[in-house]
């Protein structure tokens, strides 16, 4: 299996592949925070003692794994994608198609791309007029029903099937499932992440040559197969270039011009606030946090050299994140309040106080009237993005005996009522004394 060009120039090299001879029998496990592929051969003893519970923590812990899956005899391969989310079909089995494949070969499947864009890229997607296939062999899978962060990246078409032989008839139980023949993953903790494939043919040089075109052997057009951008686009998420977030922590704040009638100890309008100084009952609060994602670019081959150790590090730079669905929640066991955040303008300058930024994503909530150990809490996941998670605490606290109004607006009418009764005493007491009756 080639590294792709893009991951080469980002200092990723190759490691080995399932199923065929690799130069590098045992793969570099390194302990530092950078991604590097660890591929799985079928030979356990060639990779020093490595099981599949070994892979399955190693990605746990936040790294990365592209692995091939071999569709012959049961290897370990099979229960690392099992306890990644996917289940392969039966030892010995391939998918094949006999009228969606390339060449008239059933077993060369033109599987859709249907990943998520982050991880499969504009190019290999092809337009909704034209989609752009991918030529797979192999295993396939099915996504387990409780499996969370798991995306397919190419499904087989509706008329393929998983059998022994290409010339064997499917069973209906085979022909019901919706077959993956790639899938990503992703861990909820320390977001690791996996490439999963049943077919090296993915990587196949010669499939994603440019200007390559197959012909469907239902009479379609020709069209170009989505190997080659797919390949790097997969590789590229899998090996931490693409859909990496990183997010500050959340601060919070009394929300700039909110009225109030009395100061003292946390009713200072500021740049931050402490969390431990608590809100009071219907305060205007506003939160506000970073979001970046991780953007590589490939360095420039006429640029001046700077030495080894700047050609070896990955041209790399964090730039402002932009979704309109980030939200926040102000919780106490339960939300109380939900707020989507609004994401900072292109170009955005820092305030002065800093508590802006050019990533800063803000909004205003009213705390509720409730008060009590409340916190604020933000859970932002979504299909190829990396897991985001932040908490603080911003307890509520009801008024003090001292911070009431003096005359309350609702209680009008009972002034009133108070007033006038003590006018009526007085001009009945008048009465009584002056007019001699």
């Amino acid at each position: 299996m080639a590294t792709p060009p893009r991951q080469r120039e980002q200092g990723h090299d190759e490691a080995g592949s399932a199923g065929r001879s690799h130069k590098n029998k045992h793969p570099r496990v390194h302990s530092d925070s950078r991604p590097i592929p660890l591929p799985l051969s079928p030979n356990l003893p060639a990779l020093g003692g490595l099981t599949a519970a070994d892979l399955l923590a190693f990605v746990e812990a936040g790294r990365s794994l592209i692995l091939a899956v071999p569709a012959g005899p049961a290897g370990p391969g099979r229960a690392v994608a099992a306890g990644l989310g996917l289940d392969p079909e039966p030892a010995g089995s391939e998918v094949v198609d006999a009228f969606m494949n390339a060449g008239g070969d059933p077993a060369s499947v033109l599987g859709s791309v249907v990943g998520p864009p982050v991880i499969v890229g504009g190019e290999a997607a092809g337009t909704p007029s034209r989609p752009r296939p991918a030529v797979l062999r192999g295993l396939g899978f099915t996504v387990s029903p409780s499996a969370s962060g798991v995306w397919p990246l190419v499904v087989a078409p509706t008329t393929g099937f998983s059998t022994a032989t290409s010339t064997s008839p499917a069973t209906p139980a085979a022909a019901e499932r919706a077959l993956t023949l790639a899938a990503a993953a992703q861990t909820r903790s320390h977001n690791g992440r996996a490439l999963v494939v049943g077919s090296e043919d993915l990587f196949e040089a010669e499939l994603g040559a440019p200007g390559l075109a197959v012909s469907p052997s239902d009479g379609t057009a020709p069209v170009s197969p989505a190997n080659g951008p797919l390949a790097a686009a997969a590789a590229a998420w899998a090996l931490g270039s693409t859909g990496v977030l990183r997010a500050s922590p959340l601060r919070h704040r009394l929300a700039p011009g909110t009225a109030s009638s009395l100061t003292g100890p946390g009713r200072e309008v500021g740049a931050h606030r402490a969390g431990d100084a608590p809100y009071r009952v219907g305060d205007a609060i506003q939160v506000a946090l970073d979001i970046e994602q991780l953007v590589f670019e490939p360095p420039s081959k006429n640029a001046p050299g700077k030495g080894a150790a700047a050609a070896a590090a990955p041209p790399s730079r964090w730039v402002p994140f932009s979704a309109g669905d980030v939200q926040v929640e102000y919780t106490m066991l339960d939300p109380h309040v939900r707020k989507t955040l609004t994401p900072p303008p292109p170009g955005a300058a820092p305030s002065e106080d800093g508590f802006l930024g050019n990533a800063t994503f803000v909004t205003t909530l009213d705390a509720p009237d409730v008060y009590g150990a409340f916190k604020l809490t933000l859970a932002y996941r979504r299909p190829g993005w990396s897991f985001l998670a932040a908490s603080t605490p911003a307890p509520l606290r009801p008024f003090h005996h001292n911070e009431f109004p003096r005359f309350l607006t609702a209680a009008y009418p009972y002034y009133t009522a108070a007033a006038a009764t003590m006018v009526a005493f007085f001009a009945v007491t008048a009465v009584g004394l002056y007019s001699g009756v």
